[in-house]
């Protein structure tokens, strides 16, 4: 059931005239906004009184809340044993005896504050009670108005202490002989140069995915009990019968993402959120350790206790291009992967072939590329970067500015075919058979395009109509 028709069927089906009247009080409705059903269904979902309604929960209420409001799906009654447990009944009791008392406790707590829908799904064919087939929902409309998941963090000045700059050793890793790192995932990870190209895995390399490996090892790092999943892959599962359960990382990326700037937390403090998320007891000082030591955080010590926060990719504003490239008149540039910062880097990447430089150290060398500076002009233009290879890299100079004599005159591919067919009915015979635009795509003026790839099946085509085809190549 979606949000509306939940909200619909509670309205009209399952609340009481006492709940009615409870939600009037708590939300500070008026006596007209609830005078019929369908009124409160209209105002329900309105700003009025959420934010007091929710400022008045327990601590493991509000953490609830926000466990439902991260994985925006509808539970059944057992999720609320997370934090309702001693309300639960005798194990050996029936499905109603066990969770009725359950139900009363979200009644009182949660559904006469005007927080939380409810209704029964009866599409769930084998569940035999009432009870078994309601479903509750957080509403998103409501998610800004939670109270802070952490209570009182912490305010400390400073950076705090950074382990080893994992993400700069990863990078150098595209260079023979440097080093691995303990515990790496090289197989879906793996730094190598293609074609010119900077690819980890099978992906081309972005910041972003560097910062990925780097939250995959710290999850990979935790006791086998603790990684539930493969976190990149999965975002949530389903555990028994007690609703979603959010891997540990997740959870502690999520909690630490709510924090200000200056703000820090004790290990301690992540318990709470932990428990409800990931519905089960885990050590929070082994996620925080094993997190600074991959460098997803940081960390302090004052007075004996040890504060966490999340490490950040600096901003390296006092870092010039000439602090990380070597331009030398008509030869490549060389690219200082010890300094390069990593937008730079992701910038470099779309204008350049790539390859190993031929001198000690972690150097690359960058040619410039029409192909690359023609698909990515417009987010070269402007930029810092592009000023500095303009006037000292001749070779770049003069690709960009043929990039911009040509850019809405001319475009660059590579391995892409283009062929003109005069004859009609052999065009008739080729848009017959290839009619998917993404394998042969037919143009104005009878010419058509296609991917190298698909030059044997044209070429199949064109023989069997009694044809051939004539190649030109350019080598200009």
């Amino acid at each position: 059931m979606d949000t509306i028709q939940m909200l619909h069927q509670m309205c009209h089906d399952e609340l009481s005239n006492a709940d009615v009247n409870a939600i009037r009080e708590n939300r500070g409705f008026s006596e007209q906004e609830t005078a019929s059903r369908a009124l409160l269904e209209n105002f329900y979902l309105s700003d009025i009184g959420v934010e007091a309604a929710l400022n008045t929960l327990t601590h493991p209420e509000v953490v609830f809340l926000h466990w439902l409001a991260y994985i925006d799906k509808e539970v059944p009654i057992t999720a609320f044993i997370r934090i309702y447990k001693s309300a639960q009944g005798s194990r050996y009791a029936t499905y109603t005896e066990r969770y009725k008392p359950v139900f009363e406790k979200v009644r009182r707590t949660l559904i006469r504050k005007g927080v939380l829908l409810f209704a029964e799904d009866h599409s769930l064919y084998d569940a035999n009670t009432k009870n078994e087939r309601r479903r509750y929902r957080f509403p998103r409309q409501f998610a800004r108005f939670l109270p802070p998941l952490i209570q009182s963090p912490t305010k400390l000045a400073g950076a705090g202490e950074r382990h080893a700059d994992l993400l700069r050793r990863k990078l150098k890793t595209v260079i023979p002989g440097e080093p691995p790192i303990k515990g790496d995932i090289r197989k879906d990870y793996e730094l190598q140069l293609v074609n010119g190209d900077l690819y980890m895995g099978a992906h081309p390399f972005k910041t972003e995915r560097l910062l990925e490996w780097q939250r995959v090892c710290w999850s990979s790092a935790m006791p086998f009990s603790y990684q539930n999943m493969d976190e990149h892959e999965v975002t949530i599962i389903w555990r028994s019968d007690q609703g979603y359960v959010v891997p540990p990382i997740q959870t502690v990326t999520y909690v630490f993402s709510r924090l200000a700037e200056d703000e820090w937390l004790r290990p301690g403090q992540l318990s709470q959120p932990l428990r409800v998320f990931c519905n089960t007891s885990i050590k929070a000082e082994d996620i925080c350790e094993s997190g600074w030591r991959w460098g997803c955080l940081v960390r302090q010590t004052v007075d004996d206790v040890t504060y966490y926060r999340p490490a950040t990719i600096g901003r390296d504003t006092d870092v010039t291009p000439q602090d990380y490239l070597c331009a030398f008149d008509e030869q490549d540039l060389l690219v200082n992967l010890e300094t390069i910062p990593y937008p730079a880097l992701d910038l470099l990447k779309c204008s350049a072939d790539l390859r190993v430089a031929d001198v000690d150290g972690p150097y690359l060398t960058a040619s410039p590329s029409l192909v690359k500076i023609g698909r990515s002009l417009k987010s070269l233009q402007g930029q810092a970067l592009t000023a500095w290879l303009q006037e000292h890299a001749p070779t770049f100079r003069r690709t960009l500015e043929m990039a911009e004599a040509r850019w809405g005159k001319q475009i660059v591919h590579q391995h892409l075919l283009i062929a003109q067919v005069n004859d009609l009915g052999l065009r008739v015979q080729m848009e017959e058979t290839f009619q998917d635009p993404l394998k042969v795509r037919f143009l104005p003026n009878d010419y058509i395009v296609c991917p190298r790839d698909m030059l044997k099946a044209v070429r199949k085509v064109v023989a069997g109509a009694g044809h051939v085809i004539k190649e030109v190549t350019n080598d200009a």
